[in-house]
Parts: structure tokens; C-alpha cells; sequence
């Protein structure tokens, strides 16, 4: 089925929602921002133990000065560097102090660069002991899936009809995704099979023709449901009914626990049935001016 052109402009729009309204605490880390961080820092190292003119140094306190700023007072990390904070403060008032003089062809005593240079020593210790302890962690593939796709996008494991069609199915495809690539896989399969039974019940909205739903909701239920009002593909019926008999009743029970390879091999079975219940499903009803208001609101995405 093709898609008209309000119903492709709309699914921008909401997947630029989803990633606006639907992001997680978690923040990526950046190595490289260290990396350039030691950069700028590390010539402080290298500072002479002698008298020095001023202008032979200034760019590297100057360089210094706005990278350690940087990391003290506008950074995530700020919050997280205790121990290192007072003495990145007393570092900042020495290169300030040197850089507010007005006079460019002053020498610097050698004692005021040995001040400098033991400060950022002192400084630099604590910095690393600090950071050598911080909860950062190296999360793995699974799989072919992507680190950075589950954790941050979970919903493109699943097709993109699913935020048109199934909006409501977003919230447990991301959190299927992140359970996944922390190896929390039994979390992972509840909300892989949370996904499957919110597409079932707009699946049902959509082939039993204003028949009242269910009032228990869940995957055997829904099936047996459609199977008595003859209505519903017979071979997704079939695979509904092997998943749920097979798979998510067993789930239920305490002493079942799944590994990171059953996780990835439900995901299989969910997506397939997702996939098929997708493109029986039609887009709704082009609305022109709504598309339009909803575009809007996400111009600059």
C-alpha cells in the first residue's frame, strides 16, 4: 500500500516526537572529549621551571583555562567531580589571576610558574582518581544489533508503520531494546510481548468491524476472539496462537528465565507477527490539515 504524501510527511513528525518525548536518562559518553580535554591540559605539565615571559605561555593557560571552565562549570561531568572541585577552582583562579594582568611583556618569577605547574599536578591526580572510579560501562553488541540502536532507538527494531499504526507500542519497543543491550533479556521479552499485545488490540480494532474488545486482554484471548468472529488472517491467527502458547504463557512463571539468546529469538517471533498485522492494518485517513498543524510543531527537526 502505498503512502500519500500527508500520511509520510506525519510519520516524520511523530518519529521526531517519539525521539523528543521518549528519550531515557542515559547520556553517551564521550572519549573523545577527554581525550581533547588532556590536550589542553597537559602543557601545564610541561611548563618550565624558570623565569618565563608571559606571552611565550599565554596561549596555554589561556587554552587551559577554558577547557578546565568547560569541564567544571558547563559539562554533564560537573556534577560528578567532587573530590577534584575544589582544587580545579583553585587551578582556575591562578590562570585567571596570571591572564587578567594587562601588562604582555611581563616575565613570570620562576616561583609563579612552579605554582602553576604543582597545582595542576596536585590537581590532576585527584582528577584521575576521580574518573578511574566513575560508573562508566562498555556495553557489548547482541547479537547483529547495534549498541546504540537499542539503547537510544528501540522502536527501529520494529517496522516504521508501528508509529502510525501501533503509537502506543513505542514506549516498550525502546525500553525492549535498552533491557536488551544492558543483557536484562527476561525484561526484555515482557516488553517485547507487551509490543506484540498493543498491535493485537488495534489489529482487533481494525478486523472485527466495531465488535467490543475483549474484556481479558491478552494474546490467546484476542485470538480466540477473532477465530470465533471468523475474522483476522488465518496465518497470522496461527502464529499468534504458537507464540503465545509457546512462548509468552511460559514467560509468566517465576522460574523461567530467559538469556539474551532467547530474547533475540522472540524479538524474531514478535517482529514477524508485528510485520504482518502492520500491513493488513491501513494508514488512517488522510487529514490534510492536521498533518500540516502537526508538521509544524516539528519544523526544525
Amino acid at each position: 500500500m502505498e503512502k500519500p504524501q500527508e500520511i509520510a510527511v506525519a510519520e516524520k513528525c511523530i518519529i521526531a516526537q517519539k525521539r523528543r518525548f521518549f528519550g531515557g536518562r542515559m547520556i553517551r559518553f564521550s572519549i573523545p572529549y577527554f581525550y581533547n580535554l588532556s590536550i589542553e591540559l597537559e602543557p601545564l605539565a610541561r611548563l618550565p621551571f624558570e623565569d618565563t615571559p608571559y606571552s611565550s605561555i599565554k596561549w596555554t593557560l589561556l587554552s587551559a583555562q577554558n577547557a578546565l571552565r568547560g569541564l567544571s562549570e558547563n559539562s554533564i561531568y560537573s556534577p560528578y567531580l567532587r573530590a577534584s572541585y575544589s582544587l580545579s577552582q583553585e587551578l582556575l583562579g591562578k590562570l585567571s589571576q596570571q591572564l587578567a594582568k594587562q601588562d604582555e611583556a611581563r616575565i613570570l618569577t620562576q616561583f609563579e610558574v612552579y605554582e602553576i605547574r604543582s597545582l595542576y599536578e596536585r590537581y590532576k591526580t585527584a582528577f584521575l582518581a576521580e574518573v578511574g572510579v566513575m560508573d562508566t560501562y562498555f556495553v557489548q553488541k547482541k547479537g547483529a544489533f547495534d549498541t546504540y540502536a537499542l539503547l537510544m532507538n528501540g522502536e527501529a527494531l520494529f517496522p516504521d508503520e508501528l508509529a502510525i499504526k501501533a503509537p502506543d507500542a513505542i514506549f516498550d519497543a525502546k525500553q525492549a531494546g535498552q533491557c536488551l543491550a544492558f543483557e536484562n533479556a527476561t525484561a526484555s521479552g515482557f516488553h517485547l510481548f507487551r509490543v506484540l499485545e498493543t498491535v493485537i488490540r488495534s489489529y482487533y480494532d481494525h478486523v472485527a468491524g466495531g465488535k467490543a474488545a475483549p474484556k481479558v486482554r491478552n494474546i490467546a484471548v484476542y485470538v480466540n476472539a477473532m477465530k470465533q468472529a471468523g475474522v483476522g488472517n488465518e496465518d497470522t491467527l496461527f502464529l499468534l496462537k504458537q507464540i503465545s502458547t509457546r512462548y509468552r504463557n511460559p514467560l509468566i512463571h517465576p522460574d523461567v528465565v530467559l538469556s539474551v539468546e532467547d530474547a533475540i529469538a522472540i524479538y524474531g517471533l514478535v517482529r514477524t507477527a508485528v510485520t504482518q498485522m502492520l500491513s493488513e492494518m491501513p494508514y488512517a485517513p488522510a487529514t490534510t490539515q492536521n498533518y500540516g498543524n502537526l508538521a509544524s510543531l516539528f519544523k526544525g527537526e
